[in-house]
C-alpha cells in the first residue's frame, strides 16, 4: 500500500512554508557568520518554488482480535521527492515516474517478501540494476506498435513527425541504459552477481546500444520507409531478447496487489486522464494482479496517511529562517566583453538557465534538510526529483497532443496506436467511480460482450499471486444503522460504480426532486437510513448543489445579456481607430467586421482574414498613410501601387483574391472602393495617381463593377 500527497510549495527567500511548525525553535549562534538568514524578500520568486512530494509505502497485515478483524501497519517507509515546481510540477506522469524510481532504488519495498522455493538469491545491488533494465526495456517494447511504424515515410526527420517520435523513444532508452551502466559501476554487489551481470546483462545492453546507434546514423535520414522500420524493429527485438534473459534469472516479482491512498487533487485524482493512463502502464510494467486507487472523502483529506510525512517535513524545515535561493548570481560567470555582446534573446535564455540552476540548488538544500528527519518510528529518505527529460514516462507531450486531438485527427498523432492500446486496456480492466478506480486481471472477460476470451495481455501474463476478484463497494447494513455490511456478505455482481455513494445518490435525488428534498422530511429520513449518512451532511450537500445552480443561472443570464448587447452594436459603438492601429481588429467577430465593410461600401464576401486586410487597407488610405507590407500579410501575391510622390506600399491577400484599387475612376463611374478580383483575371496592375495611364497584362480584362 502507498499513500501520496504533496506539501504546499515552499517559497525560498520568503517565510512561506518555513514557519508555523509544532516544534518551532530559533537558536542564536555565537558565530554570526554561520547563522541562517531571515527572510530577505517581501515578494515571491516563482521560478524557485519547491514542492516536496511524499510517498509513504507500507504493508497491512490482518489480525483477528476475538470476533473482530484488524489491520496492523507493517514495514512503514517514508520517501520525499523535492521538485522545482516551475520545471517538474506534480502531474500524474511525475508521480508515476517517482513510483518507478522508488521501485528501482528500494526493491525490497516492492518485491514479494517470500520468494519461490528453490529460486536463486541475489544481492540488493544486482536486483536494483535488473529492475531498472527490465522496466526500461519493457516500456520500449510495449510502446512499439506496427500501426505506428506503418505511418513512417521516406521524408527527412524534420518532415516526418512519426520518425522524430521513434528517434525520441530510442534516445530516451539510450539515456536510461547509459545511466544504468554508470549506476552499476558504483553499486555494491557480490562477486558472483557482478560476474553474472558482466556475462548476462552487459551483452544485452551492448546489443541494444548498437541497434540504437544504427538508428542514429546519417544515412537513415535518406532511407526508405521499410529500411527505417527495420532499424526500429531491430531495437525492439533486442529489447525482447533482454526481457527473455532477465526472465531466465527468476528475479523476485513485484508485489502483485497494490493500493494507492490519496486525496482527490489534480495530480493524483482518478478524474485526471493522465493519472488513469499512467496507472494502466504501471499495471503492465509491474505485471499487477490487482490495483486500486482510493480517495479520502471531501473535507477529510487531512486524515490521509501521507499527512504524517508532510508534518515531519514541516518539523524538519522550520527553524525560523528561510533559504537563500540566489546561489548563482546574474552575470557572475560572464566577462565584461561577453556581457556587452548579449542580445535581448540571448540574455533571456541566459537568465532562464540561471534561474533553473538556482531552482535545482534550492531543491538540493531542501532535500538535505529533510533527509533522515524522524517520522513516527522511521526516518525520511529524501531525494531530488529527476529532470523532465530523465523521467521514466517521457512522452507526456505526445500524450497531451493525442488527448487534445479530435477523433478524426487522433490517428495522425505520433504514438496513437500505443495510446489507443492503453485506452482499450483501461476500458477492459478498470472500473471508475467518483473516489476510486479498480483494476483486476482477467476483468476483460466480463467487460467484453462479443466473446468470453481473454485479451492478449491477460492470455500471455497469468496470475502472479492467488486468483482474486474485484472488492465489492461498501453497502450500508440496514440491520445495523451506522455500519456497513461485512465484505464477505456484500453483493459484488450486477452492481454499478457508486451505487451506494451518498454524494452521487444525493445529486441524483436532487436532480429528480430539486429543492423540495430539504423540506420533505420523509424523503430525507429514508435517504439517510438507506445510505448510512447523517441528515446534516445531506442538507449541506443539497445547499451546495443549490448554490451551484444559482451561480450557473447567474452566469447564463450574464452570457445571454452579453450576446444581446453584441447583437445590438452598431458601427458607432466601436473605436475603429484604436482597434485598427492597436492591432486588435482581428479579434472582432465576423458580424462586427461587416459593420465597417457595409458602412464604407466594401464587399463582405471573403474569409475573415481578407475582411481584416480590407478594413486596414481602407483605413490607412482614408488617413493618407502608407500601407506597410508587414502589417498586412506575407507570402502572398503582391500588387504594386505607385503615385506621383514615389511612395509605395504592398497589399497582399490569400491565394483566392488580390486587392485592386478602384478609387477615383470618373471614367468608369465607380465610388471609392476596394474590390476583390480573381487572380486569374489579373497578372499585374499599375495605377498612377492621375489614372491617365492604366495597363493590365492579362488574358482577360478585369470586370469592374
Amino acid at each position: 500500500m502507498r499513500s501520496t500527497d504533496d506539501k504546499a510549495y515552499l517559497r525560498p527567500g520568503t517565510s512561506e512554508g518555513f514557519d508555523k511548525a509544532r516544534n518551532l525553535r530559533i537558536l542564536t549562534l555565537s558565530d554570526h557568520t554561520k547563522a541562517r538568514k531571515l527572510p530577505k524578500y517581501d515578494w515571491p520568486e516563482k521560478m524557485v518554488y519547491v514542492t516536496p512530494g511524499s510517498h509513504r509505502v507500507f504493508t497491512k497485515s490482518s489480525v483477528m482480535n476475538e470476533t473482530e478483524e484488524k489491520l496492523i501497519t507493517e514495514d512503514d517507509r517514508h520517501y520525499v521527492f523535492v521538485r522545482p515546481k516551475a520545471i517538474v510540477g506534480s502531474s500524474g506522469t511525475v508521480w508515476a515516474s517517482e513510483t518507478v524510481r522508488l521501485r528501482h532504488e528500494d526493491p525490497s519495498a516492492f518485491e514479494v517478501d517470500e520468494p519461490t522455493p528453490g529460486s536463486p538469491q541475489y544481492s540488493l545491488g544486482f536486483r536494483k540494476c535488473c529492475a531498472r533494465l527490465h522496466d526500461d526495456l519493457f516500456l520500449y517494447y510495449d510502446m512499439t506498435e506496427s500501426d505506428d511504424l506503418d505511418k513512417l515515410s521516406g521524408e527527412t526527420e524534420s518532415n516526418c513527425k512519426f520518425f522524430t517520435y521513434e528517434k525520441e523513444r530510442a534516445e530516451h532508452l539510450k539515456l536510461r541504459i547509459d545511466n544504468l551502466l554508470q549506476f552499476c559501476e558504483d553499486t555494491e554487489m557480490s562477486e558472483h552477481n557482478r560476474a553474472l551481470f558482466a556475462s548476462q546483462i552487459i551483452p544485452v545492453t551492448k546489443r541494444i546500444l548498437d541497434a540504437i546507434d544504427d538508428l542514429f546514423k546519417e544515412e537513415v535520414d535518406s532511407m526508405e520507409k521499410d529500411a527505417r522500420k527495420d532499424r526500429i524493429l531491430r531495437v525492439t527485438s533486442s529489447c525482447k531478447h533482454g526481457l527473455e534473459v532477465l526472465g531466465d534469472l527468476c528475479l523476485p516479482p513485484v508485489k502483485p496487489r497494490w493500493a494507492d491512498l490519496t486525496d482527490a487533487g489534480p495530480g493524483v485524482g482518478v478524474s485526471n486522464y493522465e493519472v488513469r493512463f499512467r496507472d494502466a502502464e504501471l499495471a503492465r510494467v509491474h505485471n499487477s494482479d490487482y490495483r486500486v486507487r482510493c480517495h479520502r472523502s471531501r473535507g477529510d483529506s487531512g486524515q490521509g496517511e501521507a499527512e504524517r510525512t508532510n508534518s515531519a517535513i514541516s518539523d524538519a524545515l522550520v527553524d525560523g529562517a528561510t533559504l537563500e535561493w540566489e546561489k548563482y548570481r546574474r552575470f557572475e560567470d560572464l566577462s565584461e566583453e561577453e556581457i556587452k555582446q548579449l542580445s535581448l534573446q540571448s540574455y533571456e535564455e541566459y537568465e532562464k538557465k540561471r534561474m533553473e540552476k538556482n531552482a535545482w540548488y534550492v531543491c538540493s538544500q531542501v532535500a538535505e534538510r529533510i533527509d533522515d528527519a524522524p517520522v513516527l518510528k522511521d526516518y525520511i529518505k529524501s531525494k531530488v526529483s529527476e529532470s523532465p527529460d530523465e523521467l521514466f514516462f517521457f512522452n507526456s507531450v505526445y500524450l497531451d497532443n493525442y488527448r487534445g486531438a479530435s477523433e478524426r485527427n487522433k490517428e495522425q498523432a505520433p504514438g496513437a496506436a500505443y495510446f489507443r492500446k492503453i485506452e482499450s486496456f483501461m476500458e477492459d480492466h478498470y472500473i471508475r467511480g467518483e473516489l476510486f478506480m479498480e483494476f483486476c486481471r482477467d476483468a476483460c472477460k466480463e467487460s467484453r460482450e462479443e466473446s468470453s476470451n481473454l485479451c492478449s495481455w491477460c492470455s500471455n501474463n497469468r496470475w502472479v499471486g492467488p486468483e482474486t476478484e474485484r472488492i465489492p463497494q461498501p453497502v450500508p447494513d440496514s440491520n445495523n444503522p451506522g455500519h456497513f455490511m461485512d465484505i464477505y456478505q456484500t453483493e459484488s455482481t450486477g452492481r454499478t460504480p457508486d451505487d451506494y455513494l451518498p454524494r452521487k445518490c444525493i445529486k441524483d435525488l436532487y436532480e429528480e426532486h430539486s429543492d423540495s428534498i430539504r423540506n420533505d422530511q420523509d424523503t430525507m429520513k429514508s435517504f439517510c437510513s438507506k445510505y448510512n449518512v447523517e441528515e446534516k451532511h445531506v442538507i449541506a450537500y443539497v445547499n451546495h448543489l443549490k448554490d451551484i445552480e444559482i451561480r450557473k443561472d447567474i452566469r447564463t443570464r450574464a452570457a445571454q445579456e452579453r450576446r444581446r448587447q453584441e447583437a445590438e452594436r452598431t458601427y458607432k459603438d466601436f473605436q475603429w481607430d484604436n482597434l485598427i492601429e492597436g492591432g486588435k481588429v482581428q479579434k472582432l467577430r465576423v458580424r462586427e467586421l461587416d459593420l465597417y465593410l457595409n458602412k464604407h461600401g466594401l464587399t463582405t464576401v471573403g474569409r475573415k482574414l481578407d475582411k481584416v486586410k480590407a478594413i486596414r487597407c481602407h483605413y490607412y488610405r482614408q488617413n493618407k498613410e502608407t500601407v506597410i507590407t508587414e502589417e498586412l500579410s506575407s507570402d502572398e501575391d503582391d500588387v504594386e501601387f505607385e503615385d506621383e510622390e514615389s511612395e509605395s506600399g504592398e497589399a497582399e491577400s490569400d491565394d483566392d483574391y488580390v486587392f485592386v484599387d478602384l478609387d477615383e475612376q470618373p471614367e468608369i463611374g465607380t465610388s471609392s472602393t476596394i474590390q476583390f478580383v480573381s487572380d486569374e483575371q489579373i497578372f499585374t496592375v499599375v495605377v498612377q495617381d492621375d489614372f491617365a495611364t492604366r495597363k493590365s497584362f492579362s488574358e482577360k480584362p478585369p470586370i469592374l463593377n
